[in-house]
């Protein structure tokens, strides 16, 4: 009997973590969506090296980034361009952050479709390329 029990309250606690499992919340996630200048193969590896800069400048901070992401903006803007400078690029790049509805976005099992999460939008040259997203959680 005491088995029985036992192996109950175990069952109990493994379904409380499957179906209390915590969601991310409005403000947990911070979006990075970037758009290259155009479709061509180098501009998408420069849109590529643009985000994993922008991931590890975020995964490097060591507070809250979602409070300090509109004084980041110029140094978001300044990383970006060096990049494009380090490239050779004739152009340059646009960042604005907004807070908004994610696009369907789902990401390690994390759906993210409708939620609110502040996001810095970055635009290198015309923006005529593909946009890639990443998502940061706090």
């Amino acid at each position: 009997m005491k088995y029985i029990l036992s192996s109950v309250g175990v069952l109990i606690v493994c379904l409380s973590f499957f179906l209390f499992k915590a969601e991310p919340n409005e403000t947990s996630c911070l979006c990075v969506n970037v758009v290259s200048n155009s479709s061509s193969e180098n501009d998408e590896m420069i849109k590529f090296k643009v985000k994993d800069k922008i991931s590890s400048f975020f995964n490097n901070q060591n507070e809250n980034i979602s409070s300090k992401i509109n004084e980041s903006v110029d140094d978001i803007s300044f990383m970006t361009n060096q990049i494009l400078s380090l490239y050779h690029c004739d152009y340059v790049c646009e960042v604005k952050i907004s807070e908004g509805k994610t696009p369907n976005l789902d990401f390690a099992n994390i759906n993210l479709v409708g939620k609110t999460c502040k996001t810095i939008y970055i635009k290198l040259g015309e923006g005529n390329g593909k946009e890639t997203w990443q998502v940061l959680f706090e």
